[in-house]
């Protein structure tokens, strides 16, 4: 199952690949792919959360993974009686099957307490161009998360998302900078996971009246003329419906 938006430089593209879980539906098999999971309980029958719930993976038992690992994955989950299994928890949970996932980094939201702050982490060495950026409809809790594309691909990347205290666009909502360095870690696959908990919190004390989180996004594609430039993501402000 997969269903997302690609906020791309010039367009934006909706996919919406298989309905979820749902009891309405009389085909039992459901395919999911390039879905992110977080590995709950690592056992004999492990557990991984997703967008749509928690399934049973028994093939991770032997894996090198730990609790809390963040997953990119693909799988497929057959819906019968038959197919679920009860775990520790005393919960009944189907198995996911044909698990196959890259391991995925992921960091803190950073929330500067002043402009000044915000200004000096743009100075840093998150120096990278990003050609393209994609924002995944999917989440988990409180992670979003990202898709990027850049000019050399043997690289790795890390990245960070900064916060600007100040509200600068028109349109009244906060706007937060994406921005890459070089890695030597090894995942080469550029997805990544920003953990936006402190910034649920940040919004929801700024604007304690707005139910639906909204900000704007913008991405580093270029120094030009000694002066950074950023692109802004096409569909700001965006709008988070956290459940």
């Amino acid at each position: 199952m997969k269903s997302f938006i690609k906020f791309f430089i010039l367009f934006f593209i909706v996919f919406d690949f298989t309905s979820c879980l749902d009891d309405n539906n009389s085909d039992p098999h459901y395919f999911f792919y390039d879905e992110p999971a977080i590995v709950e309980l690592l056992s004999d029958s492990s557990i991984v959360q997703t967008a749509y719930g928690k399934f049973c993976v028994s093939s991770l038992k032997n894996e090198d993974l730990q609790t809390n690992d963040i997953l990119w994955s693909s799988f497929t989950v057959e819906k019968k009686d038959e197919n679920k299994v009860q775990m520790p928890d005393n919960q009944f949970y189907y198995k996911a099957n044909n698990f196959r996932y890259d391991k995925i980094d992921s960091a803190k939201v950073i929330i500067p307490a002043n402009t000044q702050e915000f200004e000096s982490y743009l100075t840093d060495d998150y120096k990278v161009e990003i050609d393209r950026a994609v924002l995944y409809k999917t989440y988990v809790d409180s992670l979003l998360f990202f898709g990027f594309e850049h000019g050399s691909s043997a690289a790795n990347f890390e990245y960070e998302l900064v916060l600007n205290p100040t509200i600068e666009s028109s349109n009244g909502h906060p706007t937060l900078y994406i921005r890459a360095k070089a890695s030597s870690r090894t995942h080469d696959k550029h997805i990544f996971a920003f953990e936006m908990t402190d910034f649920v919190d940040y919004y929801k004390r700024t604007f304690p009246r707005k139910d639906t989180i909204q900000f704007n996004l913008k991405y580093y594609v270029e120094t030009k003329n000694d002066k950074d430039v950023y692109r802004e993501f096409l569909s700001n402000p965006l709008s988070w419906h956290l459940k």
